[in-house]
C-alpha cells in the first residue's frame, strides 16, 4: 500500500511539473520569433514527457491503473 501511495505522490509532482513545462513551451512557440528557443524548449518538454512515460511504464500494470485513473 505504501508503494502505491508513494508512487502517486511521484506522479503527481512530475505531473505537475510536466503541465508547468508544456505551459511555457506553449508560451515560448507562440511568443518567441527565435525558432532555436522554440526548438529547445520543445525538445526539453518532450524529453521530460518521456520521463514520466518510462516511470509509468516501469511500474506494474495494477500500479500504473491506480495511480493514473
Amino acid at each position: 500500500m505504501n508503494q502505491i501511495i508513494l508512487t502517486i505522490i511521484i506522479f503527481a509532482a512530475v505531473q505537475l511539473i510536466n503541465v508547468i513545462l508544456q505551459t511555457a513551451k506553449t508560451l515560448i512557440l507562440a511568443k518567441s520569433d527565435n525558432m532555436h528557443y522554440a526548438a529547445i524548449a520543445n525538445a526539453v518538454a518532450f524529453g521530460f514527457y518521456a520521463i514520466v512515460i518510462k516511470q509509468i511504464a516501469a511500474t506494474s500494470l495494477t500500479i500504473t491503473v491506480v495511480v493514473t485513473i
